[in-house]
């Protein structure tokens, strides 16, 4: 029979070593994806929270729904979340990224049929990872949407494809000036304070300039990083 230790003490130290890396107004979005990338969501999951995590992420709706029925009561982002687990989602408190006017009008849809307002949403854009996400020409679009009552915006979003590439990277680049006309244009556009996030655990180490207001970290957790420069 095959089995895996899990050193939750390492964890701890590698949350910590993140940390410390961070502005100390910077917050961390704890990634649990997957099983918790094979790691037993479960434990990883609580010790996150014990530890002080500020949410976490999932990729679909049933994975939140596990972490609910645990007894997590952290915020939960969905990175995926499926049009037809919307009203899931929902009962189960968790937080979608909206990503196409299609899975915006079918959760406003949701939100209004359950008579709820100022629900909890993040914005991903998609700026060359090409996996989801709104075009950002689509950005005038989602302002004008964003003026409606039934959203709380709390997050704007975007992936680095080449986060872990040495700098310059000129993809990243590309990325990262699309990602400043986005920001600059909900800054500018939207009447509430909206926090902005990019970097993955590889953003973390290669951009320090560029944390933001949230950093998305999953496999660093776990002892998974690049080093700058590729030390």
């Amino acid at each position: 029979m095959n089995f895996i230790e899990i050193d939750l003490k390492k964890l701890e130290h590698n949350y910590h070593a993140i940390r410390s890396l961070l502005n100390p107004k910077t917050k961390m979005i704890g990634v649990v994806k997957a099983n918790a990338y094979g790691s037993g969501v479960n434990s990883i999951a609580e010790k996150l929270v014990a530890l002080g995590i500020d949410a976490l992420a999932v990729a679909y709706t049933e994975e939140g729904i596990q972490l609910r029925n645990q007894g997590i009561k952290a915020r939960i982002l969905v990175f995926y979340p499926q049009i037809e687990n919307f009203k899931l989602l929902i009962s189960a408190n968790l937080e979608p990224a909206l990503y196409s006017k299609k899975s915006w009008r079918a959760f406003e849809k949701n939100i209004l049929d359950q008579k709820k307002t100022n629900y909890p949403v993040h914005i991903k854009y998609n700026t060359g990872l090409n996996r989801i996400g709104f075009n950002p020409a689509d950005s005038k679009w989602v302002l004008n949407e964003i003026k409606k009552d039934a959203f709380n915006i709390k997050s704007v979003y975007s992936h680095l494809a080449a986060s872990e590439e040495n700098r310059p990277n000129e993809f990243s680049q590309k990325q990262l000036a699309l990602f400043n006309e986005i920001m600059n244009d909900h800054k500018k556009n939207s009447k509430s304070e909206t926090d902005f996030h990019l970097l993955n655990t590889s953003g973390i180490f290669n951009y320090p300039e560029l944390h933001l207001d949230w950093v998305r970290c999953g496999i660093g957790l776990y002892g998974f990083a690049n080093q700058p420069n590729g030390e």
